[in-house]
């Protein structure tokens, strides 16, 4: 919830109906907006926060759920460089080395199950990319989610050896959920306000 909580729309904006609903209801919303972008409706920028949002907290709470696919995968074919400022999070080095012990546990999993080996260097190529781009200082979230979702789709597939490192991948997509949540806070607490504004 704290990650749509910080964020003001308008009493019109699907997210303030989101904001207050149980669990039940936020997959519900998230599949109306799921059949919206299978319907070939364009999403409005606030929808495409709402999106990326909404994916992070139902990632949270299901597990192998087509709806966060659905919604994955629009963020992922929508969020252009130009909105990358939706999905960026600072990283320091004690991060850094927690994810990484998490992410070194999901690698060694998959190289023992067995599961097709394209399947295996595709899963690989994801969490590579995902550790790659952990070096830098700002850090683009769905690096991560792009692993994620192509890990919950073989575990959905039925690749039941998968889900010990499901289990761990939702602990990481929790912590990268922390970090964009403290990057938006950290962004409205240093938002300048109307009196601090020059009026030259």
């Amino acid at each position: 919830m704290a990650l749509l909580s910080n964020i003001d729309y308008p009493s019109n904006s699907p997210a303030s109906e989101f904001l207050n609903r149980s669990s039940e209801d936020k997959v519900q919303i998230a599949a109306l907006l799921a059949d919206k972008l299978e319907e070939g409706s364009a999403f409005d920028a606030m929808e495409r926060q709402l999106v990326f949002r909404a994916s992070l907290l139902l990632g949270r709470q299901l597990n192998y759920s087509e709806t966060v696919n659905a919604l994955l995968e629009y963020v992922f074919a929508n969020v252009s460089e130009s909105n990358e400022k939706l999905i960026m999070m600072s990283v320091d080095q004690p991060f850094r080395d927690e994810i990484r012990g998490l992410t070194r546990k999901i690698r060694g999993i998959i190289n023992q199950v067995e599961i097709d080996d394209n399947v295996r260097h595709l899963l690989i190529k994801r969490l590579n990319a995902f550790e790659n781009d952990l070096d830098r200082t700002r850090t683009r979230a769905d690096s991560f989610f792009r692993f994620f979702l192509d890990l919950t789709k073989t575990v959905g597939d039925g690749a039941d050896n998968l889900k010990p490192a499901i289990e761990l991948a939702e602990k990481v997509s929790g912590k990268i959920a922390g970090a964009v949540e403290a990057e938006e806070t950290k962004q409205i607490e240093f938002k300048p306000t109307d009196d601090n504004e020059c009026p030259f």
